[in-house]
């Protein structure tokens, strides 16, 4: 199954490293890369909003 273009453009901007296990590949997030070049980024990512937010 080929990958969609979008993975490329991320292992071509550095931000993913494909993993050859043989009979698959796998995808790996270059987080100290990303923590480095945009410091807070993922913590911004990952963050929740308060529980009493209801969306919108």
């Amino acid at each position: 199954m080929a990958r969609p273009a979008h993975f490329r453009v991320l292992r071509e901007a550095g931000l993913i490293d494909e993993i050859d296990y043989g009979n698959r590949k796998g995808i790996r997030l270059r987080r100290a890369d990303i923590e480095q070049g945009f410091p807070g980024l993922l913590a911004l990512l990952e963050a929740r909003p308060p529980a009493d937010t209801a969306p919108r």
